[in-house]
């Protein structure tokens, strides 16, 4: 009998703003390149046969800060190495209210799985 057929199956599903803001105000941290993410998998994974993680974020403005647009790049990059890592990429929809002000919505799947 095969065990691992037999193992309890996970996927990890994360919203990458979401986390980015969650690690940024109870740590202080404004750079997730800094954090574990192949530790943080594994322990989640405690065991479990992981069948894939799938991490949903939506690229920066390129034309409004490409150095931070670059390093954003440079760290979906190293994500898609981790083995089972998928980066999912989205639109990020600029939406100006009445105030003047500016909200941002994250709509729809353009790159798919890579």
């Amino acid at each position: 009998m095969n065990t691992e057929t037999n193992k309890e199956r996970i996927a990890v599903f994360i919203d990458g703003s979401n986390l980015y803001h969650s690690v940024k105000d109870t740590f202080g941290v404004h750079d997730n390149e800094t954090l574990p993410f192949g530790n943080f998998i594994e322990e989640l994974r405690k065991g479990r046969l992981l069948v894939g993680t799938y991490y949903y974020n939506a690229a920066l403005d390129r034309g409004r800060n490409p150095v931070v647009y670059s390093k954003q790049q440079k760290f979906f990059s190293n994500l898609r190495k981790i083995p089972g890592f998928n980066v999912i990429l989205c639109n990020m929809r600029k939406i100006r209210k009445s105030d003047g002000t500016f909200e941002y919505a994250v709509k729809g799947d353009i790159y798919g799985l890579q």
